[in-house]
């Protein structure tokens, strides 16, 4: 006696087809979500980004230590590689003028929430500059630029009346606040919006 199996089959297929098409979408969805959920891409500086890199005679750049507020600032390179500073998007810095016309410099490690800090805290002569939650009225986290020949200026915090650079003798690659000197070229920088 024979049996009928066509209708079976069909069903069979069916059901098959069916859950194929589920474990792809599945598979498909898994995807999407690891995606999504991986860091974004790192902020390279290019013309017109709005993103600055600062560079000192010496050809060291200015970069976040790391990506946590009270990081240090360090120094990194040589330009335009990674070298002691971590990853070139620790270099990236938006500028910003505040309404008494002095600078401050935001990170973009921390999308821009940081600025770049001179560090009271601390009773040292020479202060180590980090990175705080960006306030405009903080007379801490402004800058001005000084002149010092060549396309170049320092970086004076007037709240100190000290430049952006690095102890005598210091080989530590943090950045400090120290006694303003146009003829120290890791005082001497350029903030710049092209590489």
């Amino acid at each position: 006696m024979g049996h009928d199996l066509s209708g079976a089959m069909i069903t069979y297929r069916s059901e098959l087809a069916l859950s194929v098409r589920r474990s792809m979408l599945a598979g498909l969805v898994s995807l999407a979500c690891a995606v999504a959920l991986l860091p974004a891409a790192a902020a390279q500086a290019t013309a017109g980004d709005g993103i600055f890199r600062i560079i000192n005679a010496v050809n060291w750049a200015l970069s976040a230590d790391g990506n946590y507020e009270g990081v240090n600032a360090a120094f990194a390179g040589p330009n335009p590689s990674p070298g002691n500073g971590g990853p070139i998007a620790s270099q990236g810095w938006r500028r910003s003028y505040d309404s008494d016309g002095l600078l401050r410099f935001r990170s973009t490690v921390s999308g821009s929430a940081w600025a770049l800090t001179v560090n009271t805290g601390v009773d040292w002569v020479n202060k180590p500059v980090i990175l705080m939650a960006s306030n405009s009225t903080f007379p801490n986290q402004k800058w001005r630029a000084l002149p010092a020949s060549n396309g170049f200026v320092l970086l004076q915090n007037p709240y100190t009346g000290k430049c952006l650079g690095e102890p005598a003798g210091g080989s530590t690659f943090t950045v400090y606040v120290v006694a303003c000197n146009t003829g120290d070229n890791l005082q001497r920088w350029k903030v710049t919006d092209n590489d």
